[in-house]
């Protein structure tokens, strides 16, 4: 059996790396946000030129024409409007502290490094037209040269307080800046059609084995910025920080999509590859990753344990991940590229051969009188049957417990409880020596004589050579070969 956690893949990376560019209104606008422009009362006049290659012979058809001062503003200086600034294309820009600076004039789709180190090239208005500005987005360098904030605070650049540190997917951000330390926070743009941004800290890419889990929560990637980069960022698995499904109920087949809360149908079982999202995968748990099994993303199938997974498949935990997947055995999903089997049954990776679903009571539920493991996903009759010398096998520990752990004695697979709402019928959550089990009526009556008793009482505890004595106003009750019990 392959029990060593699986790595993220270089594949599923680079998907989720277009995915995030794709998102995001250009290649270096941080969120993708406009910044707001001072529209000004006066953009300056036209002029006519008779020759645009001679400009001494201006001839403006009015000497009396007044073209007002001539620009003085350079990038990053104080201005009015865009007249005020002196490079051509230079645009007034009001930035989130309130000053009004001359940008400088860029293109966002050329692909093209346009901007000095410390700027970036963002959309400045509905228009499209973009301006080199300052990463911090303010002019002002020293608001936070000589301030110290304490532990899990920062100093926002923009008036020099200390606020919070937010943390990773908190949403709602701008800037970078309003996530915290500029050298490692980003403020992203996820693929949420509702514009949700998100904070989160920077992570190298390039980092393998165990120490993925170092680099980032779990249910993050570490996502490469550029495909052969050294700057990464830490993003959401589900692509979202925002829980739009918590109060959300599908039909059968069917999933909510976590990125519009919207049910959607789920057209692809374990092994099926060309999903595009999770909610197109059999399960609301199960996930559609690229891990280097194939040369595109697959379903894969949410368990807790082995028995839990259809034949041919193991269940693994994955690094970086909460939740454990089946996964082939043999690592590959080559035999199931032309099986047709979802939704009906699901394919053998070593066989590429339909087979029934197992069964899973987690999804399906259990029968009257039967109670679901959620371990095994297999489902438990209540009151089977169990025996005091084998009572650790008899019942499954997990949801229920024997009644009675005295060898020789038999007693009843009673299901564990927090309160009377996990009791059905006429039992009742009753506090007992073997913990707090659903009890019917007869508890404490002569049908539990020798088996079970309160929890402060020691009624069934053994008694006699070699064993306790009972407490004052119990005794204890021997008969042949049976070991001896305290009642009352």
């Amino acid at each position: 059996m392959w029990t060593k956690p699986l790595q993220y893949s270089p594949a599923l990376l680079l998907c989720l790396t277009l995915l995030f560019l794709f998102a995001c209104s250009s290649s270096d606008n941080g969120p993708g946000q406009l910044i707001e422009r001072d529209a000004g009362t006066d953009t300056g006049t036209d002029v006519g030129f008779d020759d645009a290659s001679d400009t001494d012979d201006v001839d403006t058809g009015d000497d009396d024409v007044d073209t007002g001062p001539p620009p003085t503003a350079a990038y990053c200086e104080n201005c009015i409007d865009d007249s005020d600034c002196i490079e051509d294309g230079a645009m007034c820009v009001t930035l989130p502290d309130g000053e009004s600076v001359c940008g400088s004039p860029c293109d966002p789709d050329s692909g093209v490094l346009q901007c000095d180190e410390d700027s970036r090239c963002i959309t400045v208005d509905q228009a499209g037209n973009a301006q080199c500005l300052p990463e911090l987005l303010t002019c002002v360098d020293d608001r936070c040269d000589n301030i110290a904030c304490p532990a899990g605070y920062y100093c926002n650049p923009f008036d020099g307080e200390c606020a919070r540190e937010p943390g990773i997917c908190d949403t709602g951000c701008q800037f970078d800046a309003e996530c915290g330390d500029p050298a490692t926070s980003r403020c992203l743009v996820t693929p949420a059609p509702d514009g949700e941004t998100m904070c989160t800290t920077t992570c190298d890419p390039n980092v393998s084995g165990e120490d993925v889990d170092l680099e980032c929560p779990s249910d993050f990637a570490c996502v490469a910025l550029e495909e052969e980069g050294d700057e990464g960022v830490c993003f959401p698995m589900m692509l979202t920080c925002i829980d739009r499904c918590y109060d959300v109920d599908c039909p059968a087949g069917h999933n909510c999509d976590p990125l519009t809360g919207d049910c959607v149908e789920a057209i692809a079982g374990a092994c099926d590859a060309g999903c595009e999202n999770d909610a197109e995968c059999g399960g609301q748990n199960d996930m559609c990753l690229h891990l280097g099994i194939g040369d595109e993303a697959h379903c894969w199938q949410d368990c807790t344990s082995d028995l839990t997974c259809p034949d041919g498949y193991d269940c693994l935990p994955l690094l970086g991940l909460t939740n454990n997947l089946c996964i082939p055995i043999n690592q590959s999903c080559n035999e199931c590229s032309d099986a047709d089997c979802f939704p009906e049954g699901i394919c053998d990776p070593t066989t590429g051969e339909c087979i029934p679903h197992p069964e899973n009571c987690n999804l399906e539920g259990c029968d009257d009188g039967a109670i679901c493991e959620p371990i095994s996903a297999r489902c438990t009759e209540i009151d089977s049957q169990c025996r005091g010398e084998s009572w650790a096998v008899d019942c499954d520990n997990v949801v229920t417990r024997c009644t009675s752990q005295r060898p020789g004695v038999d007693g009843k697979c009673a299901v564990i409880c927090f309160d009377d709402d996990d009791c059905s019928g006429d039992r009742t959550c009753e506090s007992t020596q073997y913990g707090d089990l659903c009890m019917g009526p007869d508890f404490g009556g002569p049908s539990s004589c020798g088996v079970i008793g309160e929890f402060d009482a020691d009624i069934g505890q053994p008694c006699g050579e070699g064993a306790s004595t009972c407490s004052p106003g119990h005794f204890c009750v021997e008969a042949g070969h049976v070991p001896g019990f305290c009642s009352q």
